[in-house]
C-alpha cells in the first residue's frame, strides 16, 4: 500500500502542467531551485522543470504525431498551435513502425528525461493512440478512403432559454456529429454571431468534442483587433494620492510584478515596501539608460556616415520605436497590449503634440549644444577648411542631432514607465532635454 503511494507521488503529467497559469510554473521551478524562472518562457520553463525532476518520477504527456522525412517523429502541443519547442517529445522510428502510426494521430504515453547527447525528452511507452488501446501492426483506413455515413450522434445545441437561434436548429435543421452545414445569408445578417452560438451550444452540451473554429471574414482583420483591445485587462494605474486607500494595494501589485522581473532577482523581499520599491526602480533607471545610450550611439554613427535623406529617417523611426519596447520590456516583464499602446501614444503626444512656442523646434539650438558637449566647434574638427570639411562638420551636426532626439525620446519613456510619479508633458519635456544634453556627450564622444 505505502509502496502504491509513494509510487503515485512519483507521477507528473505533461498536460496539467500546460494549463498551469505562467506564475504557478514559475512557483513550482522556484521550490525546484531552477535560476531566473521568470526570465523563461512558458515552453521552456516546463522543459526546466521536467527536466529537474527525479530519474524514477513517471512522466506522462500526449500530443499530435507529426513524422518527419527522415523517420522519427515528434509529438507538438496543441497549446502551442502545434508549433516546434523545447517540450517536444520525440518518437523512435521503431514506435513509428511497430504501430503504424502518421501524422495527425493523437498518442499518450510515458516518457523519460533527455540522456546526456539528447534535447528532447523521448516517448518510452505509448499507452494509447488516438484514444484507443494500441495495436500493433494494426492497419488503419487512411481518412480519405473511408466511407461516409450519416450521423448517428446528434449535437444538441440548445443551451440558453434566451438563445433562440440554436433553439430554432434543433427544430427545424437538426445537425448531427460527422456532418457538414452551410449558412447562406446576405452581408449584416448575423452569421458570425450564429456560429459563436452553436461555439458555446457544443462547449456547454458536449464537453468531450475537440471544438475547431476557423472564422476566415474580411471584416473581422479590422473588428477583432478593436474587440480584442476593448476586452484587455487595463493598466496598473498609480492612485491619484499616496494616502489613499487604494496605494497600498497598488504598491503590492507592482512588487509582484517587479519580484517576477529578470534584472531584480533577489532584490526584493517577500512583502517590499516603499524605499524596496525605489531601489528596484533605481536599477532598472540604469538598465533603461543603457539601452537608451546603445541606441543613440547606433543612430548617431548610422545617421552621420550614411546621409541616405528619407531612408535615414525612417531608420531613426524604427530604431526608436524598437528603443521605446525595450525600455518598457525592462520595467515591465510583460507588458500587456494596452500598456504598450497608452506608452506609445503618451510618448509620441509628448514629443509631438506641444503647447509653447519654446517647446516647437529645438533644431536652431543643437548647433550650440552640440558645440559645447563637444568642446570645440564641429567644423574646426574637420582638418582643413571648404566645401568638404564643412559637408563632413554638417554630418556630424545631423547625426549628434538625431542621437539627441533619440535620447530625448527614451527618457520620456522612461518617465512614463516609472510607476510612482505622475508625469505631465511639459515637465516631462523639459527634463528629458536636459539630461537628454547630459548624456549626449557620451555618446558622440
Amino acid at each position: 500500500m505505502r509502496a502504491a503511494r509513494a509510487r503515485r507521488k512519483q507521477q507528473m503529467n505533461l498536460s496539467e502542467l500546460k494549463e498551469m497559469k505562467i506564475l504557478q510554473l514559475a512557483k513550482l521551478a522556484k521550490d525546484l531551485n531552477i535560476e531566473a524562472p521568470g526570465a523563461l518562457r512558458k515552453q521552456d520553463l516546463i522543459f526546466h522543470i521536467l527536466q529537474a525532476q527525479k530519474s524514477d518520477t513517471l512522466i506522462e504527456a500526449e500530443g499530435v504525431l507529426e513524422v518527419l522525412p527522415d523517420g522519427f517523429g515528434f509529438l507538438r502541443s496543441a497549446d502551442f498551435s502545434f508549433t516546434p519547442g523545447p517540450d517536444d517529445i520525440y518518437v523512435s522510428p521503431s514506435q513509428i513502425r511497430r504501430f503504424n502510426l502518421r501524422t495527425g494521430d493523437m498518442i499518450k504515453g510515458q516518457i523519460r528525461q533527455p540522456k546526456d547527447s539528447e534535447r528532447y525528452f523521448a516517448l518510452l511507452k505509448v499507452d494509447q493512440i488516438n484514444f484507443q488501446e494500441p495495436v500493433e501492426g494494426k492497419q488503419l483506413l487512411l481518412f480519405d478512403n473511408v466511407t461516409a455515413l450519416y450521423p448517428t450522434r446528434r449535437i444538441n445545441l440548445e443551451h440558453k432559454s434566451t438563445d433562440m437561434s440554436t433553439r430554432i436548429i434543433d427544430l427545424l435543421n437538426p445537425i448531427g456529429f460527422g456532418q457538414r452545414c452551410l449558412i447562406v445569408a446576405p452581408p449584416r445578417a448575423g452569421k458570425t454571431v450564429l456560429l459563436q452560438d452553436i461555439a458555446h451550444a457544443v462547449t456547454a452540451n458536449h464537453p468531450d468534442a475537440f471544438l475547431i473554429v476557423l472564422l476566415v471574414v474580411y471584416t473581422l482583420v479590422i473588428a477583432a483587433p478593436v474587440v480584442m483591445f476593448a476586452r484587455l485587462p487595463g493598466a496598473l494605474q498609480r492612485p491619484p494620492s499616496e494616502t489613499s486607500p487604494e496605494y497600498e494595494n497598488y504598491l503590492m501589485r507592482l512588487g509582484e510584478r517587479l519580484r517576477v522581473n529578470p534584472h531584480l532577482v533577489g532584490v526584493l523581499a517577500p512583502s517590499p515596501d516603499r524605499a524596496g520599491v525605489d531601489a528596484a526602480l533605481e536599477i532598472l533607471r540604469g538598465k533603461a539608460r543603457e539601452a537608451i545610450k546603445r541606441t543613440a550611439a547606433k543612430v548617431f554613427v548610422s545617421t552621420a556616415i550614411s546621409q541616405n535623406g528619407r531612408l535615414d529617417a525612417l531608420m531613426v523611426l524604427v530604431a526608436q520605436t524598437r528603443m521605446v519596447w525595450q525600455v518598457a520590456h525592462i520595467y515591465n516583464q510583460r507588458p500587456t497590449l494596452r500598456e504598450m499602446a497608452q506608452l506609445y501614444a503618451n510618448v509620441g503626444a509628448t514629443v509631438f503634440v506641444v503647447g509653447e512656442i519654446e517647446d516647437l523646434d529645438i533644431s536652431e539650438q543643437l548647433e550650440s549644444l552640440i558645440t559645447a558637449v563637444l568642446g570645440e566647434s564641429a567644423i574646426s574638427l574637420v582638418p582643413g577648411a571648404g566645401v568638404v570639411a564643412t559637408i563632413v562638420a554638417q554630418s556630424v551636426l545631423d547625426g549628434a542631432a538625431n542621437a539627441f532626439l533619440t535620447l530625448r525620446i527614451g527618457v520620456i519613456c522612461e518617465q512614463y514607465c516609472v510607476p510612482l510619479a505622475a508625469v505631465g508633458r511639459r515637465d516631462a519635456r523639459r527634463y528629458a532635454s536636459a539630461v537628454a544634453a547630459r548624456m549626449l556627450g557620451a555618446v558622440v564622444s
